[in-house]
C-alpha cells in the first residue's frame, strides 16, 4: 500500500498521467485481485490522504 501511494503521490506532484490497459477477460486470479482492491481500499485511501498530507505540509514549509 506504500508503494503504490508513493507513486500517486510523485504522479500527482509531477502532473503526471496514467493510462490504464484493461481487458475484457477476466481470470479467477484477476477476480481474486479486483475484489481484494474493493475490500482494503478504505485503507489505500487512508495511506493516500496521509502521505499526500504529509507532501503538502513539507511543501507548506518550505514556502514559508
Amino acid at each position: 500500500m506504500i508503494e503504490i501511494t508513493k507513486g500517486l503521490s510523485g504522479l500527482i506532484r509531477n502532473d503526471g498521467k496514467i493510462r490504464l490497459i484493461a481487458s475484457p477477460k477476466l481470470s479467477d486470479e484477476d477476480i481474486e485481485a479486483i475484489t481484494y482492491g474493493y475490500k482494503t481500499k478504505g485503507e489505500v485511501i487512508s495511506g493516500i490522504f496521509y502521505i499526500l498530507s504529509k507532501e503538502i505540509l513539507m511543501f507548506l514549509k518550505k514556502s514559508a
